[in-house]
């Protein structure tokens, strides 16, 4: 509490300026920071080397850069691939749960052969440059595309692996085996059949000090070698810097309770900051909106925080009042600097070109075979509406259909009346014992849009609106009052792109945070309802959301078809922050 208190004041208090998407202090309180812990990232991922058509899939761990115990400072994280000419080949935003996150990516045919980098970061951790971000080579096979040079080895080739089913003894010998002095793999057998269940036991060697967060991949061993992965061990060392202040530059604010969108409200005639200015947030969908408002502070800047689950790609911020003098100026985040990675020289040669084409194929038919290996998307809880329980819902479908807005409001929504005001109509919610008219106006959604003019919409299409929805009292959102709710919800859900090009508004292009998945994980049941289905696994299991809180814990899953030795890795930390990297194998005959 007491460091969240402190990033509350340095967000609120300071008097400070934002440059792309950067606090500059102005007076001296570079102090505040020195009260809030250093994060660093490590990932546990499943492979080193890939080819197109297989699943890259991660584990991500914020860790307090002190202990190395879960971080509960960044609620995002942002994990990237990039390539030797530093572009990225993908971003994605991650949430983390109490220093927790997961995520995969497909390697696509587009991506080329060649060497990459996986990095990750939090906001916070830009503070400390470059260099503080998590990074890891991987390596990456595109059989499809005729140029290989990035990848490939001018070496004679000196190995034959046509058959790498025969591979079980050296690949023993040369896989790392590491023991734990908190966890520990039992296996009653290590040498199974094809489809066969395997089950093994994780024993917490110090009972509850070995209890924590971990993840636990599977995977056929390559027979050739490969970059050696991250272990938690390598990356509870890193050490961190203090944080980096550069008075011109600024401090990267923490994205303390979700995704962080800012800027500037100014006047069009002087381009000087505006001070006490509502300024609206609206990400509009079928079922689950999201209104937010923010006050502009005396340096004109707003915040928004996205905490909430949501489903559309876009927001639109909005000017809340005097549309016609002020203007927003969004802030845009600098992108990250990645010219210092060092970029693996790691190559492979023509002898395994054989094993790289049945791998291929393989892919290519368990791909074919995905929508009966499906992948579970854990599904988010949407936000309530704020004013959900509170709500008259008219469903127009039960009633007789009227061309407009303004028919429908007269005809239909007994509890919603039409004033003259100034020569303009505006919409007002009629409520008992209202004994006074206090000249404020009700708050006018249109898929989740704030609608400050209502003549915009007098006159729209009422048959594309699927329900109107009233709230008939005073409603205090934020600092600002609204005499009622007035809640339009189209057929469709995309009225924002009618007013997307108005001058006081702006629309946000959002960086969706990955959503949790539930891995599959194939089971066989002894009879033959999936004899005919091709199993071609290499990834066995992959387990990212791990926690052991007892003495023992019971993980199964089943070989596939394909022969040779597999690699049980579990990486992970203690709740005391004590890294932990098990490895163990079995062989598939």
């Amino acid at each position: 509490m007491k460091k969240q208190f402190f990033l509350l004041l340095i967000v609120f208090y300071s008097q400070c300026y934002i440059v792309n998407a950067q606090v500059v202090l102005q007076n001296n309180d570079e102090t505040l920071f020195e009260n809030i812990h250093q994060e660093k990232i490590f990932i546990h991922y499943n492979s080193s080397f890939l080819l197109t058509g297989e699943n890259f899939y991660y584990k991500l761990y914020c860790l307090n850069s002190d202990n190395n115990t879960l971080s509960n400072i960044s609620k995002i994280a942002y994990v990237a691939l990039i390539d030797n000419e530093l572009n990225e080949v993908f971003r994605q935003k991650v949430k983390l749960d109490s220093g927790l996150g997961q995520g995969d990516f497909f390697i696509p045919t587009s991506i080329l052969s060649g060497n990459y980098k996986i990095v990750a970061y939090t906001q916070w951790m830009r503070n400390m440059g470059e260099k503080a971000i998590f990074q890891e080579d991987i390596s990456i096979v595109n059989p499809f595309n005729e140029n290989q040079e990035a990848i490939l080895s001018k070496k004679i080739d000196t190995l034959n692996l046509e058959n790498s089913n025969n591979l079980k003894t050296s690949s023993i010998a040369d896989s790392k085996i590491f023991k734990s002095d908190f966890l520990e793999v039992s296996l009653a057998q290590k040498e199974f059949k094809n489809r066969e269940k395997v089950q093994f036991q994780l024993k917490s060697i110090k009972e509850n000090e070995s209890y924590g967060n971990y993840s636990i991949s599977v995977r056929k061993i390559k027979p050739f070698q490969t970059l050696e992965k991250a272990s938690s061990f390598k990356y509870s060392t890193v050490e961190t810097k203090s944080i980096e202040i550069n008075k011109d530059k600024g401090v990267f604010l923490p994205e303390l309770r979700g995704e962080l969108i800012s800027g500037t409200v100014i006047e069009k005639v002087t381009s000087l900051p505006v001070e006490d200015v509502k300024v609206g947030l609206s990400i509009s969908g079928k079922q689950d909106d999201i209104f937010k408002i923010a006050t502009t502070n005396n340096s004109g800047q707003f915040y928004f925080n996205l905490s909430e689950n949501y489903n559309q790609p876009t927001a639109i911020i909005q000017l809340l009042s005097n549309t016609d003098k002020y203007k927003i100026n969004l802030n845009s985040v600098a992108p990250l600097s990645y010219t210092n990675l060092k970029f693996s020289d790691y190559k492979v040669n023509k002898s395994i070109s054989n094993y790289i084409l049945k791998q291929s194929i393989n892919n290519q038919i368990e791909n074919a075979y995905g929508v009966v290996k499906p992948t579970e998307k854990e599904k988010a809880a949407l936000e309530d509406l704020f004013y959900s329980s509170k709500e008259i819902t008219f469903n127009l479908d039960d009633f007789t259909r009227f061309p407009t807005i303004k028919e429908t409001i007269i005809e239909v929504v007994d509890v919603v009346t039409l004033k003259h005001r100034k020569g303009e109509i505006s919409l007002d919610v009629i409520w008992a014992n209202r004994t006074y008219n206090s000249g404020l106006l009700p708050l006018v959604l249109f898929d989740g849009v704030i609608i400050q003019d209502h003549n915009k919409i007098i006159n729209y299409n009422a048959n594309k609106i699927q329900k109107i929805s009233v709230v008939r009292e005073k409603y205090l959102y934020g600092t600002q009052m609204f005499e009622g709710i007035i809640s339009f919800r189209s057929v469709k859900g995309d009225f924002s792109k009618l007013i997307s090009n108005e001058d006081s508004t702006i629309n946000v292009d959002l960086l969706k945070p990955l959503e949790k998945k539930v891995y599959f994980n194939q089971q066989y049941d002894g009879t033959d309802k999936l004899k005919r289905i091709p199993d071609f696994r290499t990834q066995l299991l992959w387990l990212p959301d791990l926690t052991i809180n007892s003495k023992t814990k019971d993980i199964s899953f089943f070989t596939s078809d394909v022969k040779g030795t597999f690699e049980i890795s579990l990486e992970g930390f203690t709740n005391n922050g004590k890294p932990v990297s098990l490895k163990e194998v079995i062989v598939v005959e």
